[in-house]
């Protein structure tokens, strides 16, 4: 397996990861929908990782309400350090049906959203820190310098390794490196989607 150093993280990676947004658990009797792998199914998949030298997993808060975050959790036990783990907060306002939903962009809010996001997937991944923690989606300008402050506190407590944020604009990338420190940045780019090589070469 190849290994590179993640970004600006200094954390070393292996080239392949094992993304985590198919662990969705088992829909009840007869309801209709994709369900992704079982959990069974998955923790011999994350157990295996290592094995044939993959240690990066990728979640998010987001991903079945939770779920893959607590699969992983249960995965992990126990072996913790053969693994880098990054999982993604949503600093923005979801929907009704979302349980991080909330109309509320003030300052107080959106700090307070962040440390109690990051809180819980500590919780569900049973893990004392998170080694990336990535913003999931583009702060609105006026929440940018509150979400950045929020992510350092985080970083300077130990909970949190590198901060990082899952995206293509450029803009709010260079944005948030003007407003804090910015480790990574995950975004789509492969044989047949290269639309994204400005954020590959800030």
């Amino acid at each position: 397996m190849e290994y590179r150093i993640l970004g600006r993280t200094g954390i070393r990676v292996s080239a392949v990861g094992l993304g985590c947004s198919q662990i969705r658990g088992t829909l009840p009797p007869g309801e209709k929908g994709w369900t992704g792998l079982t959990d069974e199914e998955a923790i011999a998949n994350i157990r295996h990782a290592p094995t044939v030298g993959v240690n990066l997993i990728d979640t998010a808060e987001v991903y079945a309400y939770g779920h893959s975050e607590d699969v992983i959790g249960r995965a992990m036990e126990g072996h913790r350090q053969q693994y880098v783990v990054a999982t993604k907060v949503t600093p923005l306002p979801g929907n009704e049906n979302d349980p991080f939903y909330s109309t509320d962009l003030s300052d107080a809010s959106v700090y307070r959203r962040i440390l109690q996001a990051c809180e819980g997937s500590l919780r569900r991944l049973r893990t004392e820190y998170i080694d990336v923690y990535q913003l999931h989606a583009d702060p609105p300008d006026e929440t940018l310098a509150t979400v950045m402050d929020a992510l350092t506190r985080l970083k300077k407590e130990g909970k949190v390794r590198a901060i990082g944020i899952s995206t293509g604009n450029v803009n709010v990338i260079r944005k948030l490196i003007e407003a804090g420190e910015l480790g990574m940045v995950q975004t789509p780019y492969n044989l047949l989607n290269r639309d994204r090589e400005e954020v590959l070469n800030l």
